[in-house]
């Protein structure tokens, strides 16, 4: 009877066990994801942004990417916020595709998305020109274009917050 009792006590630390650590997997989960579109969050981008300042170098270097929705306060505010959602999570999508496989993306909030890249297979340009495309729509009631501003990593920003300063400072500038 007392090696069944401890048998079943050490069965149920393991179930416990097992349970708390899918808790702690997918709380750390949410705690980094953009609950509308799967997309990493804010304190997702600083902690990668992080990363990727300690390790990149001139042979390696990355680029950071702000885009602003242009014309979606309008479009949420004419068709509602689950259309406003709808759209927010299919160009999140597009953005994901876009930049694929270098690059991760990000939504800050709002309208704001980030790209975080590696500049192995396109400029930045090119990568900027790819993200702005996938976050602009236009037609049945859709009229959304993009801004968008970039940083070089760590060329121009050797710290986040830096970086993530300029790019603001660049996201309306031609």
């Amino acid at each position: 009877l007392a090696v069944l009792t401890i048998t079943g006590v050490v069965v149920r630390m393991s179930l416990t066990f097992t349970e708390n650590l899918a808790l702690v997997d997918r709380t750390s989960h949410e705690a980094l994801t953009d609950q509308l579109t799967g997309l990493g969050n804010r304190r997702s981008l600083l902690l990668d942004l992080d990363d990727v300042l300690r390790s990149a170098d001139a042979q390696s270097p990355r680029a950071l990417l702000l885009l602003d929705l242009n014309g979606f306060k309008r479009y949420n505010d004419t068709f509602g916020h689950p259309l406003g959602d709808a759209l927010l999570l299919r160009l999140g999508s597009k953005l994901a595709e876009a930049v694929a496989p270098y690059g991760q993306t990000y939504r800050l909030g709002g309208d704001e998305f980030c790209v975080l890249t590696t500049l192995e297979s396109r400029s930045v340009q090119a990568t900027a020109a790819a993200a702005v495309a996938a976050l602009s729509e236009r037609g049945g009631g859709v009229d959304i274009s993009t801004s968008c501003g970039h940083v070089l990593l760590p060329g121009e920003a050797q710290d986040s917050k830096r970086a993530l300063q300029l790019v603001d400072e660049r996201l309306y500038v031609d």
